[in-house]
């Protein structure tokens, strides 16, 4: 009876462990960014191309980096000065949870560290700042027919002091 219950028991966390390893994948991301720097004065946003790289552990659990450079400027205006101002980067380390739900959408959530630097020009001068913190957010991504093609939006917020980042993204994943 012992030897049929463990043989029952192996089995069933073979079935398991396999079931399991159906659910890893890798998946690599490109997209979109707009970053809202909404709390300073003045307000002012800026884009940025990402590029994603993740690991699903599990069904429910993964982590992904991220990094980003940023495409064009925005011209903001300080006590009459007109400065052009460039997010030159961010680099990030998340947690994912992820919640599967119908038709192939996985509600994600993250949590992890950002980092990232800012280019400010004026009249011949320029400076770069650098800040980081703790990041959170919230997304939704799918693949229409359970396919390796998808697409994912998602919202952060980095916690960076007095300088809080509102993150928006759309983007193109690929699994594999």
């Amino acid at each position: 009876m012992k030897v049929v219950v463990f043989a029952a028991a192996a089995i069933a966390a073979s079935i398991a462990t396999a079931a399991q390893a159906a659910d890893t994948h890798t998946t690599l991301e490109v997209g979109y960014t707009r970053s809202d720097f909404s709390n300073t004065s003045p307000n002012f946003g800026l884009n940025t191309v990402d590029v994603r790289g993740g690991y699903q552990m599990t069904k429910h659990w993964g982590a992904e980096m991220e990094g980003a450079f940023g495409v064009g400027s925005t011209d903001v205006s300080v006590g009459g000065v007109n400065v052009s101002v460039k997010q030159d980067w961010e680099v990030g380390l998340y947690g994912v949870g992820y919640l599967p739900l119908p038709h192939n959408f996985d509600l994600i959530g993250r949590v992890g560290y950002s980092r990232t630097q800012i280019t400010a020009s004026a009249g011949g001068f320029s400076d770069k700042g650098q800040d980081n913190g703790a990041a959170a957010g919230v997304g939704l991504r799918q693949f229409p027919g359970g396919g390796a093609n998808g697409w994912r939006v998602d919202y952060t917020h980095h916690f960076y002091g007095s300088d809080n980042l509102d993150t928006f993204s759309v983007g193109y994943v690929r699994r594999f």
